[in-house]
């Protein structure tokens, strides 16, 4: 029996997955194999298999309890694992479609990366751009928000903050101007 067992953040110790070799359940389940004969004339043997069971995370529920309290309650993921990575949030209403066009750069990174242009969302098709051909192959994007409420910016910027998001991308004229 190999079992995996990783330590919370109070120290308390869990046990995740597990590998055993079962030699019950097929007796009890009466399992049997036969073994090929060698050659025409032999009998073949009759053997009682072992079972393997394999629990690579085991309870699935608590894992991700033990990632969340890890990670204190989903305040802190990880890039990879959160479910809100970046927050693009724009100096003033002027700098809405910047910051939307930013926010699909993000989203869709392999469609936007020609000369270093940006194109509006709504322009693009994406049954027939030439664009994305491959694209969405090997190149995941990111959980990309854009704050276009008529909010101050220090209150777009908390809200942003509050709610956990791994990066807060200002964008203003000056972003915009030099692309």
């Amino acid at each position: 029996k190999i079992d995996v067992e990783v330590c919370d953040s109070m120290g308390r110790s869990h046990q995740l997955g597990t590998t055993q070799l079962d030699f019950n359940l097929p007796q009890r389940f009466d399992l049997k194999y036969a073994e090929r004969a060698r050659d025409s004339l032999s009998q073949s043997d009759v053997h009682r298999p072992i079972m393997i069971h394999r629990a690579i995370l085991g309870s699935i529920e608590r894992s991700i309890g033990i990632l969340t309290e890890h990670f204190d309650g989903g305040k802190k993921w990880p890039l990879w694992l959160s479910p809100r990575q970046v927050m693009v949030v724009p100096i003033s209403k002027y700098q809405f479609e910047y910051a939307s066009k930013v926010q699909h750069v993000f989203q869709f990174p392999e469609i936007f990366q020609t000369d270093q242009e940006l194109y509006d969302a709504e322009e693009v098709d994406f049954n027939k751009c030439s664009l994305i051909d491959g694209a969405f192959s090997d190149v995941p994007g990111f959980y990309c928000d854009v704050d276009l409420t008529d909010n101050k910016l220090e209150k777009k910027i908390r809200n942003a903050q509050q709610s956990y998001y791994n990066f807060i991308l200002v964008v203003g004229r000056e972003e915009e101007e030099s692309g």
